[in-house]
C-alpha cells in the first residue's frame, strides 16, 4: 500500500514537472534575478567587487585595462563586460548587475540544454531547468560584480559542446570553433580555466588519436582556444612586459601556502600581515610581473621545505572546497565594501544551503559517475573538469565559492539520477 501511494505521488510530481513550460521557468528565473539585482543596488557586498568595478571604470574613462597611468595583466572579460553597461547607462554598480541578467539567463538555458541533450532525457532536462531557475548560489553570484558568472557560462557551454563533439563523433568546424572560443573566453574570465583546459585538451587529443573526425575537431577547438590566450598574452607582453594571462597567480598561491593560516581567518588579515614582511618590501620595488614571480618562488619554496604542513593544508582546503555555505568557523568582516551575507542571518543561510547542497553534491557526483560508467567516451571531459577544478583549488586557494563552476555538472548528474528513479518506479 505504501509503495503504491509512493509510486502514485511520484508520478504526479514528475508529471507536473513535465507539464511546466520552459518559458515559465525562464520568466521566473528572470524575475528572481531582476528583483535580486534591484535589491543589491549600488552597494558592494564582496570585497573583490570593488576591484572589478574600478577596472571597468578605467576602461570606460581611459580606454585602458589597468590604472589611468599603468596597464596591467589580468582577466579582461568581466571588466570589459561591465564597462559596456557603464558606457551605455552610467557608472553605477546597479547597471552592471542588471547587465549580468544576460549571462545569468544564458547559464540557465545552457544547463537545461546540456542536460537534455547529453542524457537524452527531456525529464532530466526539465528537472535541471527547474533547479537552475531557483538554485540560490547561481542567483547570488549572478548578481555580484565578479568573474563567477562569465566564467560559469563560457566554461559550462564549452565543456558541454566538447562532450557533444564526442557524442556526435563527426567533424564540425562550427562546433569546434564555438567550443574553443567559449573555453578561451572562460580562461580570460578566470585564469584557472586555462590551467584546467591544458590537461583536458591533452587527454582528449590522446584519447581521440584513433578517431580522425573527433581529433580534427579537437585540434580546431584547441587552436581557437590557444589563439585567444596567446593574443591576450601578447597584449600583456607589449603593455606590461609579461607574456602571461595574469599577474596574480603568485599572490594567490602565497595565500594558499605561506599565509594559509591567516587567509583562513580572512584575506584582509593575510594581506595586512604580508605588508609588514620583508618579502612585501622587496616586492613593492618590483614590476607586477617580477612581483608575481617573487611570490611564486616564495610559495613553492615553502611547499618544498614544509611538506607535512602542505599536506595538512591540502586536507583543510579539500574540506573548504566541499563544505556547505556558510563557513561556521569564520568571522566575516563587515564594512561598506564587504557585506557577503546581504543582510541575511547565518541561520537563514544555513537553511538555504542545506535545502540544496547535500543533495546536489552527493546525488550529483553519483549521477555523474553513473553517466561516466555508461558512456565514458562522452562524459570524461566533465569528470576531468570536476577533478581538475578541485585539484587546482586544493593546491592554491580554496573556498566554497570556487566550487560553483562544477555545480552545473552536478545539477546534470542529480537530474539524471532523479529521472532514472522515476523511470524505475514507473515500470
Amino acid at each position: 500500500m505504501l509503495t503504491s501511494n509512493y509510486t502514485s505521488s511520484l508520478k504526479k510530481i514528475f508529471g507536473f514537472i513535465e507539464k511546466i513550460p520552459p518559458w515559465a521557468c525562464f520568466l521566473a528565473a528572470f524575475l528572481i534575478r531582476f528583483i535580486f539585482a534591484l535589491k543589491l543596488g549600488n552597494g558592494f557586498y564582496q570585497i573583490d567587487e570593488t576591484g572589478y568595478h574600478q577596472a571597468a571604470l578605467n576602461l570606460m574613462k581611459f580606454n585602458v585595462f589597468g590604472s589611468q597611468t599603468n596597464a596591467s595583466a589580468g582577466s579582461p572579460i568581466p571588466a570589459f563586460y561591465f564597462s559596456i553597461f557603464f558606457r551605455l547607462f552610467g557608472d553605477r554598480p546597479l547597471y552592471a548587475r542588471l547587465g549580468l541578467l544576460i549571462p545569468d539567463m544564458a547559464l540557465v538555458w545552457t544547463v537545461w540544454q546540456m542536460t537534455e541533450k547529453l542524457t537524452r532525457s527531456k525529464l532530466a532536462g526539465k528537472i535541471a531547468l527547474l533547479i537552475s531557475t531557483v538554485y540560490p548560489f547561481f542567483i547570488y553570484y549572478g548578481g555580484m560584480m565578479l568573474s563567477e558568472t562569465p566564467y560559469l557560462v563560457f566554461m559550462t557551454f564549452g565543456i558541454w559542446r566538447l562532450c557533444q563533439m564526442m557524442s556526435e563523433g563527426k567533424a564540425s568546424f562550427l562546433n569546434a570553433a564555438a567550443t574553443g572560443i567559449s573555453l578561451g573566453l572562460a580562461a580570460l574570465s578566470r585564469p584557472e580555466g586555462a590551467v584546467i583546459m591544458v590537461g583536458i585538451w591533452l587527454i582528449a587529443i590522446f584519447a581521440s588519436l584513433r578517431s580522425r573526425p573527433i581529433l580534427l575537431s579537437l585540434l580546431w577547438s584547441s587552436f581557437f582556444w590557444a589563439l585567444l590566450l596567446i593574443s591576450w598574452s601578447l597584449r600583456n607582453r607589449i603593455e606590461t612586459g609579461s607574456f602571461s594571462l595574469d599577474s596574480h597567480g603568485g599572490i594567490s598561491l602565497l595565500h594558499g601556502t605561506l599565509l594559509f593560516d591567516l587567509n583562513e581567518q580572512d584575506t584582509q588579515v593575510a594581506m595586512h600581515y604580508l605588508k609588514g614582511t620583508p618579502l612585501f618590501a622587496q616586492a613593492s620595488r618590483l614590476s607586477a610581473h617580477d612581483q608575481d614571480n617573487l611570490y611564486w618562488r616564495a610559495a613553492i619554496r615553502f611547499m618544498l621545505t614544509h611538506p607535512e604542513a602542505v599536506i595538512h593544508q591540502w586536507l583543510l582546503k579539500s574540506l573548504n572546497f566541499w563544505r556547505f555555505y556558510p563557513r561556521m568557523n569564520k568571522v566575516y568582516f563587515q564594512n561598506p565594501a564587504n557585506h557577503p551575507s546581504i543582510g541575511l542571518r547565518r541561520g537563514t543561510l544555513i537553511t538555504i544551503s542545506f535545502f540544496f547542497e547535500p543533495w546536489l553534491i552527493i546525488g550529483g557526483l553519483w549521477g555523474t559517475w553513473q553517466l561516466f560508467n555508461k558512456e565514458r567516451r562522452i562524459f570524461y571531459p566533465i569528470v576531468l573538469f570536476i577533478a581538475m577544478t578541485f585539484g587546482v583549488h586544493m593546491v592554491s586557494v580554496s573556498q566554497m565559492r570556487y566550487r560553483l563552476p562544477i555545480m552545473p555538472f552536478l545539477i546534470l548528474g542529480f537530474s539524471y539520477l532523479l529521472s532514472l528513479h522515476f523511470q524505475s518506479e514507473n515500470r
